[in-house]
C-alpha cells in the first residue's frame, strides 16, 4: 500500500525537479545574455516572470512534506486546486489534464491538511491512468456537497492507499469506491453535540 505512494511521489518529484532545472537554466541564461548586452532581455520582460515561476515550483515542492498532523477546518477547493496543480507536473501522466466540476459550494469538513492532499493526488493519478488507458486526453472530478456532506465523484475507483487516506480524513471509504464522501464540519459539530447529550450525567 505505502509501495502506491512511493511510486506517485517520485513522479511528482522527478516532474517538479525537471521544473525546477528548467527555471534554472532559464535564468543562467538571462543573465549570460544581459552581461553580453542583449536588450531583448530586460528584467522586467524576463527575470520577474521566471522567479515567479521558480516561486511556484518551490510551493509544490513544500506540499509535498507533510505538515501538522492535526485536523483543522478547511475548504476542499483550494486543496484540490493544489493536487491539480501539483500533479499536472507528474513525470508521466502529465499530457493528461484534470477537469475540475463543481455542482454545488462544498461546506468545510475536518482533517489533517497533508492527508486531504495525498487523498486528492491518488484520486487524480487513478483517473488520469484509466483516461490515457482509454486514450483521453481528460480526467474529470467532479466536487459535490450539502450540508451534511462533501462529495468527491472519482474518474476511476478508489485504491487502498486512497482508503487510508479518506479514513484519516473521517470518510467512510471502501477499496473500489467511485465516490468519497467526507463529512461536513457541519456535520461533524452535529454529531459532537448529540453524543454529549447522550452522555449520562
Amino acid at each position: 500500500m505505502l509501495a502506491e505512494w512511493a511510486e506517485l511521489s517520485e513522479s511528482l518529484l522527478r516532474g517538479l525537479v525537471h521544473s525546477l532545472n528548467n527555471r534554472i537554466t532559464a535564468l543562467s541564461a538571462f543573465a549570460e545574455l544581459a552581461e553580453m548586452g542583449d536588450r531583448d532581455f530586460t528584467v522586467h520582460a524576463v527575470l520577474s516572470g521566471e522567479v515567479a515561476r521558480l516561486h511556484q515550483v518551490n510551493q509544490l515542492l513544500r506540499l509535498l512534506v507533510p505538515d501538522d498532523p492535526v485536523p483543522a477546518a478547511m475548504e476542499v477547493g483550494p486543496v484540490l486546486a493544489d493536487a491539480v496543480a501539483l500533479h499536472a507536473h507528474h513525470a508521466r501522466l502529465r499530457a493528461v489534464s484534470c477537469e475540475v466540476v463543481r455542482d454545488d459550494i462544498a461546506l468545510p469538513v475536518r482533517a489533517p491538511r497533508w492527508a486531504l492532499l495525498r487523498l486528492l493526488l491518488v484520486i487524480i493519478e487513478e483517473g488520469k491512468r484509466s483516461a490515457d488507458r482509454m486514450n483521453r486526453g481528460t480526467t474529470v472530478l467532479r466536487l459535490t456537497g450539502d450540508e451534511q456532506w462533501v462529495a468527491l465523484h472519482l474518474d476511476g475507483g478508489l485504491t487502498a492507499y486512497g482508503v487510508t487516506m479518506a479514513r484519516l480524513c473521517g470518510a467512510e471509504a471502501a477499496e473500489g469506491d467511485a465516490v468519497v464522501r467526507l463529512p461536513t464540519l457541519l456535520e461533524l459539530r452535529r454529531r459532537e453535540r448529540g453524543k454529549r447529550e447522550t452522555v449520562p450525567s
